[in-house]
């Protein structure tokens, strides 16, 4: 719960501040665009919507009032109508990129809400879009300045902090704190801090499972998983290699026995694995 609730505190956090961040019109007649912008700084709801309301009539392919209509509805708390214009937003235009990275808060807080992995998935999917795009963007030096020329509409400021707070939700989406599930049905409760996961259930239950994983790369696990099963106390203890997949909804590799996992365990392995070699091992997060 306390992921989830640190999910939702990233992509609400910096709304305001992202808008805050761009710098008033140029010189000449605004854009409805910029005036539902600057509405939106102000809080000015009802006179947003009724600049891109207007807007929209008169021209329902300009990328920059989908967008803005999707700021509308993600400060209203309207994830699902900020989604559906942020997609749009995206598909209009090459210079709606940024879109992607707001979709990704978008599904990650309709995540929150509901619980439906889809959104975890397109969350994780468009934040991975959207900052290989912010990464591929090659760095601009001038005098002593050191900056990236975006390539979009949206304001250079806000796209700036827009890539930091799609880089803080990705982690969030990464951490493997909660319940992860083997494919025939046991499931094991993992806790994330810092570097290590701590996989263990409540003492007394049947059976018993403690154990950790270590990230040694990006994605990549290693460690251990004890299993104490039945009235006999069958002990099984498995090495684990794990790589996590892109949406983060999946880990999967390898695991070995451990030498010191009893007879009992053992007769339940296929002669590869009692002889110690790798076998596959996947766990879904559920």
């Amino acid at each position: 719960m306390r992921t989830n609730m640190r999910l939702a505190f990233l992509c609400t956090l910096t709304l305001g501040t992202l808008l805050a961040q761009q710098p008033a019109a140029s010189s000449g007649s605004p854009t409805p665009g910029e005036i539902a912008k600057s509405y939106l700084a102000l809080e000015m709801y009802d006179a947003a919507q009724q600049t891109l309301d207007d807007a929209l009539a008169a021209n329902n392919l300009d990328p920059a009032i989908h967008y803005y209509f999707a700021e509308l509805w993600f400060a209203r708390k309207n994830w699902g109508k900020a989604r559906e214009e942020f997609r749009i937003a995206r598909n209009l235009s090459a210079e709606a990129w940024p879109a992607t990275g707001r979709l990704a808060a978008a599904n990650a807080l309709l995540y929150d809400a509901t619980k439906q992995r889809d959104y975890r998935i397109e969350a994780a999917h468009s934040a991975r879009i959207f900052l290989q795009r912010a990464d591929s963007i090659p760095t601009t030096i001038d005098g002593d300045k050191m900056f990236k020329k975006w390539d979009s509409f949206v304001d250079a400021g806000a796209v700036t902090g827009l890539v930091t707070q799609v880089r803080e939700i990705q982690t969030a989406l990464q951490n493997l704190s909660g319940s992860w599930a083997t494919p025939g049905g046991e499931v094991y409760p993992f806790s994330e801090t810092g570097s290590s996961i701590a996989i263990g259930n409540i003492m007394g239950s049947n059976p018993i499972i403690f154990g950790n994983l270590q990230r040694s790369g990006i994605g990549i696990f290693d460690g251990q998983l004890i299993i104490t099963v039945g009235r006999t106390q069958m002990h099984c203890g498995l090495q684990l290699a794990l790589t996590q997949s892109e949406d983060f909804m999946m880990l999967t590799g390898t695991a070995r026995m451990l030498k010191r996992s009893d007879r009992a365990c053992l007769r339940l392995l296929t002669k590869e694995a009692k002889n110690g070699a790798a076998f596959p091992y996947t766990l879904f997060r559920q």
